[in-house]
């Protein structure tokens, strides 16, 4: 009896949280949604948590990246003449130099 009401108030409690998540994001998305469907819709955060925002995670990709770059050689490596060639990633967009 004790496990039977330990599990029903298990799943009562994620329930509540579950719906109090839910509540949260749409009070969260109300701003993004309305500045997403008007005349200008701009790259904006709504909150200092970075809960919401109009462009999801892919609105802070182009303030600053840092992008290693690899580079090969079939030279001497220890030469200060050898020739060094950049190692190109398929799933980059461009050339970072």
């Amino acid at each position: 009896l004790v496990k039977r009401l330990a599990a029903h108030a298990w799943r009562h409690f994620r329930m509540v949280v579950h719906v109090s998540l839910v509540l949260v994001m749409v009070y969260k998305s109300k701003d993004p949604i309305r500045e997403l469907f008007g005349p200008a819709p701009w790259i904006n955060s709504y909150d200092s948590w970075f809960l919401m925002n109009s462009q999801g995670v892919f609105g802070f990709i182009n303030q600053h990246r840092v992008q290693i770059l690899m580079q090969y050689t079939h030279d001497n490596p220890q030469q200060p003449d050898a020739h060094w060639k950049p190692l190109d990633f398929k799933c980059l967009p461009g050339n970072p130099e």
